[in-house]
């Protein structure tokens, strides 16, 4: 079973290791409001963790990410 997490060369690995979509935009969402708070922006993307690997998220994954990231807007 797949998990997913955000990552960035900068910001690094999200501690968190998600189990649905929702929960990585979430977290996601998070992140870029607490780094534009501090006068900044996430370089975090997206992805699965498959066997320890990652990988990039499907067509239909990215679709389901992206409208639960739009969602969540504040």
């Amino acid at each position: 079973m797949a998990t997913y997490q955000m990552h960035g060369d900068v910001r690094g690995t999200c501690p968190h290791q998600h189990h649905t979509l929702t929960g990585l935009a979430r977290c996601a969402r998070q992140d870029a409001q607490g780094c534009a708070g501090q006068g900044g922006y996430s370089d975090r993307h997206p992805y699965r963790l498959v066997g320890g690997y990652r990988e990039p998220l499907t067509d239909e994954e990215c679709e389901e990410f992206d409208v639960v990231y739009e969602t969540t807007r504040s």
